[in-house]
């Protein structure tokens, strides 16, 4: 095959893959160990499975959102603390309203709101019960907002049951056609505890509502058991839990959005953020392109076992007597995310040259609207099994990718022991027992330590961790009441962003390009400066030749002035490269977070170096390209070692006249 030939299938194969990435959920398996001698029998044989969603948001599905807003009376007082408001300043409710105007501007035209607003009971005058579609006319909206957004008004006791009620009832009773075809949400947003005190709040209680913390019988369907709801139309629609103000009630918030498939997160400092840190973990959601995933798992070889399956806050399901089928649902997935399990088997010695462990594959809707749920592409995850006299005596390297995977879920199973006693004790964590709670999980970060140390320090993520662990531990010394512990484990869990006591305070991995894109209209609507990594990518220049005198050309080795365009792209990202460090170098001076500016630095340089590969391909081949046009104009067959550099300056320029 000719260069020419060879690069275009090349570029052929690449857009062939990127499309179908666009457009389909694709699966993918790494194991631990990509060879295993015969002999060799594994007890625990870790692979990685991961989930890919398109990359394509326009063909993303109508949602639907059920907003609940706590409007007690406590939402009148100063954002900081349990009093009114100094000097003109705003009140929490002030700034609900503000991030509340900016979701229903960020939602897609077609998606429909509605709004409920609570106290101690249902607030029907601050409400809009019906599923309303937002329009596309400016000024429509605009006042859709002031008669939706302006006229709540605060006043009451606080209880979260009968706003969850009825917003879970709102999205249960759509037609069946708009359950196909569209996406609930629940955003649940209140800043205090719960709590029952005046007089006229308990004449007017329901005694139909489940007691406080009883909240499976609130958020689950009756009589159905979570694992047993296999029928997504009877999955109660994921809530999405926020805690404003440090007096928030972390425990109730976080159970809430566990058991629905939501994620949980708070604000407890700068809460005049609340738009920015809204758009972080809200942003996702007008980007839905597949829902229903469901991934199963199938092991190939018949003596070979599936153990257990790490997926986190997503159903899993093991057949209990073979071990040898497995499943995970995802209800649904965003646009550009990737979701990453580990599936634990137990592997056998074997006598041949190659061993077939696992098959991977699976269904989904896309864009919630196909009549038929499209197959997710089989992948069959094959290891080599050499012979003891071909392996050698180095001991095989273990996959980064899939360690650091394992890691992230043995982190997850030892917050989970430390919140399972503080829960069982009854501590109190805002209170008497905030010292003995940041003690205990100390202790238990230090004996995982000691445990993993060898692959903390190898894949360079200890220092990262140590960081994490030891701001849950500075904040429940604060009385923070567990929420910055509990934050990160519903983000792990799920994957996905959730803010931890501020926007700073997040998981960088999990924030999709909507999210960023989002985060820099809030920023941009506060009249903030836009965080540089949810500015858009710095343009190179075009990539075209044009005449210049051969003082002005990059001192690239060769007299032929197409492949300046080279040294351009090249010395274009060179620039990008390095503003970019010393910016890192600039924030790290100024005493910011090193953990956070060098994932940050990681993060940016990757997808640096991606755009500049692609860069400075295109530009070789359009030298190239420009380079055989000449020749044939002109009779220079190739760059000899007399080629005129002048005589080509001229002919450029002739070129250049109209």
């Amino acid at each position: 095959m000719s260069g020419g030939a060879q690069s275009a299938a090349i570029q052929a194969t690449a857009t062939a893959a990127d499309q179908q990435q666009a457009v389909q959920v694709t699966v993918s398996t790494v194991p631990v160990l990509s060879a295993l001698p015969r002999g060799e029998e594994r007890r625990d044989f870790e692979v990685l499975v991961r989930v890919r969603a398109p990359t394509d948001a326009t063909r993303r599905a109508p949602i639907d959102l059920v907003a609940v807003l706590d409007v007690s009376g406590s939402m009148t007082w100063s954002p900081e603390e349990n009093a009114y408001p100094k000097n003109g300043g705003p009140s929490r409710l002030d700034l609900l309203k503000d991030a509340m105007k900016f979701i229903m501007d960020q939602l897609h035209a077609g998606d429909r709101l509605a709004i409920v607003a609570f106290n101690h009971n249902v607030v029907e005058g601050c409400s809009h019960f019906q599923l309303t579609e937002m329009p596309g006319d400016k000024q429509k909206r605009e006042s859709l907002k002031v008669k939706w957004v302006d006229s709540i008004q605060p006043g009451g006791d606080t209880l979260f049951a009968p706003g969850l009620v009825k917003a879970i009832g709102i999205l249960r009773s759509r037609a069946e056609a708009d359950k196909h075809k569209r996406v609930g949400f629940i955003v649940f947003l209140s800043d205090g505890i719960e709590g029952v005190r005046s007089d006229r709040a308990k004449s007017e209680l329901s005694p139909d509502y489940p007691s406080r913390g009883d909240w499976r019988k609130v958020v689950l369907p009756r009589n159905l058991n979570k694992q047993q709801a296999e029928d997504m139309d009877d999955h109660t629609p994921a809530v999405h839990t926020f805690g404003f103000s440090k007096f928030h009630d972390p425990g109730a918030l976080h159970d809430i959005a566990g058991l629905s498939g939501g994620t949980y997160s708070f604000l407890n400092t700068g809460l005049d953020n609340i738009t920015y840190a809204f758009a972080l973990c809200l942003g996702d959601l007008r980007t839905v392109v597949a829902a229903g995933v469901s991934v199963n798992l199938t092991v190939l070889d018949p003596l070979v076992k599936i153990t257990s399956i790490d997926a986190g806050g997503y159903d899993k399901w093991l057949d209990p007597n073979s071990g040898r089928k497995g499943r995970i649902t995802i209800p649904v997935l965003y646009a550009g995310e990737v979701k990453d399990f580990i599936v634990h088997l137990e592997v056998p010695s074997h006598d041949r040259g190659k061993q077939l462990l696992l098959s991977v594959h699976g269904k989904c809707s896309l864009s919630g609207v196909e009549a038929a749920d499209p197959e997710i592409e089989e992948d069959e995850l094959r290891i080599e099994r050499p012979s003891a006299a071909a392996g050698g005596s180095q001991p095989p390297k273990q996959n980064g990718e899939v360690i650091k995977q394992v890691l992230r879920f043995k982190i997850l199973d030892m917050l989970k022991e430390f919140l399972d006693k503080t829960k069982k004790e009854g501590w109190d964590l805002k209170g008497k027992d905030k010292v003995i709670a940041e003690q205990l999980l100390g202790e238990k970060w230090k004996t995982f330590q000691k445990k993993n140390k060898s692959d903390l320090d190898e894949q360079g993520v200890m220092e990262r961790y140590n960081g994490y662990v030891t701001k849950m531990q500075d904040d429940l010394k604060n009385g923070d009441g567990g929420a910055h512990v509990l934050a990160f484990d519903s983000s792990n869990k799920l994957q996905r962003v959730t803010t931890m006591g501020s926007p700073a305070n997040v998981v960088p991995e999990f924030k999709t390009d909507e999210i960023k894109k989002m985060g820099g209209e809030a920023k941009k609507q506060r009249g903030e400066p836009v965080p540089e990594e949810e500015l858009p990518p710095p343009q190179p220049p075009p990539a075209t030749a044009v005449a210049k005198t051969p003082e002005e050309r990059l001192p690239w080795p060769c007299a032929c002035p197409e492949y300046d365009i080279i040294g351009e792209q090249l010395a274009y990202w060179s620039v990008v490269k390095r503003d970019l460090l010393r910016l890192v170098e600039q924030v790290e001076g100024d005493g910011g977070h090193r953990i956070l500016t060098g994932t940050f630095r990681d993060l940016s340089l990757a997808s640096i170096n991606r755009a500049m590969y692609e860069s400075v391909f295109l530009a070789v081949e359009h030298a190239h390209n420009l380079r055989s046009a000449y020749c044939a104009a002109t009779g220079h067959r190739a760059v000899a070692a007399g080629y005129d550099g002048e005589e080509r300056y001229q002919y450029d320029r002739q070129r250049a006249v109209p």
